[in-house]
């Protein structure tokens, strides 16, 4: 099975939502709604970054590929986000 990866960093909300009937331990918040739209832009086998994360990677271990401006549902702007791979 080959699936795409989004990939966000910031700050998020962690906890547990819900009712005492149904409780789940999750993220929510801006970042996470980022990562998910990224995610379902990302071809198989790829990983989509946005911009903080581009820039923060090592170029060590990754190589950052091919930018370009994605429009994620629930966003006014586009979004820069950056192919990356494994040197």
């Amino acid at each position: 099975m080959s699936v795409g990866v989004g990939v966000h960093q910031g700050p998020v909300i962690l906890g547990y939502i819900g009712s005492d009937s149904r409780r789940e331990y999750t993220v929510i918040g801006d970042v996470v709604n980022v990562a998910a739209r990224l995610c379902g832009q990302a071809p198989a086998s790829r990983v989509l970054a946005s911009e903080p994360v581009a820039i923060s990677v090592g170029d060590d271990e990754v190589v950052v590929e091919a930018k370009s401006e994605l429009a994620l549902k629930g966003r006014g702007e586009t979004v820069s986000a950056w192919t990356l791979r494994r040197s």
